[in-house]
């Protein structure tokens, strides 16, 4: 994981070190921004998503998914303004070279952008905001299609 984002993520106002994601079956990876309108469209859906499958993750003790939050903001004041809203990881607003080496490994052009990586680093081949805004009402084919649990 330190090859993706770095030595330190960020959950809120914890740091973290990136060795937490090495618990989990699949690494969300959500490139976004808060001047981008589609971003602010899907970020609730995604948060929402999220929230379901962590009360599941609780219930069935076992950690499935995780999010890390790519942001591209141009100010680190509408980052953190953005960032409160979002219930997953980020790596430091300050750390912009692995968000431009990010946006270069996964071919980013457009935003918003989720890439679903397994335990291996391995992309899937989902079309995450699409897979995602689709099935939003239907968490069990999201565990399913993701093989969560």
């Amino acid at each position: 994981m330190n090859t993706l984002f770095g030595n330190e993520l960020i959950q809120q106002d914890n740091k973290l070190s990136v060795n937490y994601l090495n618990n989990y079956q699949i690494i969300g990876i959500y490139f976004s921004s808060s001047y981008c309108p589609p971003c602010q469209k899907f970020t609730p859906i995604l948060s929402d998503v999220y929230t379901q499958l962590k009360n599941l993750e609780k219930n069935n003790d076992t950690n499935s998914l995780e999010i890390v939050f790519i942001s591209s903001d141009k100010t680190i004041e509408s980052f953190n303004e953005y960032y409160k809203k979002m219930p997953w990881l980020t790596i430091p607003y300050e750390k912009r070279y692995i968000k431009q080496k990010l946006c270069k490994m996964f071919n980013v052009k457009t935003i918003p952008q989720l890439i679903f990586l397994d335990s291996e680093l391995n992309i899937l081949d989902i079309p995450g905001r699409l897979f995602i805004e689709k099935n939003k009402d239907n968490i069990s084919h999201i565990i399913r299609e993701l093989n969560l649990f």
